[in-house]
């Protein structure tokens, strides 16, 4: 079926391993042509190294179109895939008037430590609302999301409330800022 769509689709290969080519928006061509060329450096700690490959030169495609539309965007996979290394080699090619806030979530992580992370990283743009400083793009990076199904799901109300506006602001509710238990 594929080659009655496409009779030049590169035989041998998945739709996940092409894309479209840049300079004949009929035809495909394979990410690895489109890749970038690795240069090594010794400064560069080990595991901040990262190789050029399709899949990562897909994924980088896919952050800058999704992120730079204004759409949530989640990559998710097996552990040690390099998820959070092309997501950092992606933040380190953000625009001046952009930039990133990175939680890491684990089975302690409550919906008032994310509140916390981001009332400390965005800028209080009314008394209940909080987002990027005025001309700027914030990027929000949450690593690691292996929770329980109760914390998932006051972890996903809380970064539901704070992603649904389209200005990508984050409406504060009354109630949690009540329930934050007082300094003795």
């Amino acid at each position: 079926m594929l080659a009655d769509l496409a009779p030049d689709f590169p035989p041998n290969l998945t739709i996940f391993e092409v894309c479209v080519s840049h300079g004949d928006v009929t035809a495909f061509v394979p990410w690895t042509d489109i890749m970038n060329k690795y240069t090594y450096s010794k400064e560069e700690p080990y595991f901040n190294i990262l190789v050029p490959t399709g899949e990562t030169t897909c994924y980088n495609w896919l952050l800058q179109t999704l992120v730079g539309a204004g759409q949530h965007t989640m990559i998710i996979g097996e552990t040690g895939t390099g998820k959070s290394v092309t997501v950092q080699a992606y933040l380190k090619q953000l625009p001046e008037n952009a930039s990133s806030i990175q939680a890491a979530f684990s089975a302690q992580t409550s919906a008032l430590n994310m509140q916390d992370i981001l009332e400390s990283k965005l800028d209080k743009l009314r008394k209940n609302l909080l987002g990027a400083p005025p001309g700027r793009q914030t990027v929000l990076l949450t690593l690691s999301l292996t929770l329980s199904l109760s914390l998932s799901l006051s972890l996903t109300l809380t970064l539901t409330r704070c992603s649904s506006s389209t200005t990508s602001t984050c409406p504060r509710s009354r109630s949690t800022a009540r329930s934050r238990p007082s300094s003795s």
